[in-house]
């Protein structure tokens, strides 16, 4: 009996393994960059930690290194000097040293080329003028879904107070009850220049027919030991007392 039960569960379990379909071995979601050994996103072309190029993204390097090599054409050394001053924890080093209106001019004629889409995915950045680029080219963008995606992807690589007070982008003034849920995101972060961006875009779209009171308890009610957070608050409440 047990010898006959033995076999009937034998060839039960071979008609059930006939009937399971191997299951395809999962995709890589990760990979090892080869400059500092930070596990980093199996779809990034730049590492995050140490901000190199991958290899396999030969042409995205020669664009990037064409790009740089013109940025520099533009480098100021004594401006960059000066201005590393006012950037406080920002390493010098990353700093080309450009001029806004000179960057700015630029920036417009580079948004027109193939490559501004390249740049728009290419995060992070390695140079501070790369960040303000980045930030002009998105104010830009007419589109307030695609613009609004472009932002989200930038801010947490934002580091200063100079490239996150860059002008707002234009297409937010149509779509402020949209954008207002999402400025209440970013002030509640936690993350220092998200949520200075934050209270910038109250300041800026705001104040005027579209103001209401609980804005101002919005900004006043934020708790932070951040410097260019608090100094960020002072403006937008001594803004909103002089309108």
């Amino acid at each position: 009996m047990a010898f006959i039960l033995f076999c009937l569960m034998k060839g039960i379990n071979k008609l059930t393994g006939l009937t399971k379909k191997e299951e395809a071995p999962a995709e890589p979601e990760t990979k090892i960059c080869p400059y500092c050994q930070s596990e980093i996103s199996i779809k990034a072309t730049r590492c995050p930690h140490c901000t190199s190029i991958l290899e396999e993204t030969s042409d995205l390097m020669s664009y990037i290194e064409n790009l740089e090599k013109q940025l520099f054409e533009m480098q100021d050394l004594k401006y960059r000097d000066f201005h590393s001053k006012l950037l406080p924890g920002i390493d010098r080093e990353t700093i080309i040293g450009i001029r806004t209106p000179m960057l700015r001019k630029f920036t417009k004629e580079f948004a027109e080329t193939l490559e501004a889409e390249l740049f728009l995915k290419d995060l992070p950045h390695r140079y501070y003028e790369e960040n303000n680029m980045h930030m002009m080219i998105i104010s830009w963008i007419k589109d307030y879904e695609v613009c609004l995606k472009e932002v989200k992807k930038l801010l947490p690589y934002v580091n200063n107070w100079a490239t996150c007070d860059l002008p707002a982008p234009k297409c937010f003034a149509k779509h402020k009850e949209e954008l207002l849920p999402e400025i209440r995101n970013w002030i509640a972060s936690g993350a220092t220049y998200t949520i200075r961006y934050g209270i910038g875009m109250l300041m800026n779209f705001y104040l005027e027919e579209d103001f209401r009171p609980e804005y101002l308890k919005l900004a006043a009610d934020i708790r932070s030991e951040e410097y260019y957070v608090n100094m960020m608050i002072a403006w937008y409440l001594a803004t909103a007392l002089a309108k």
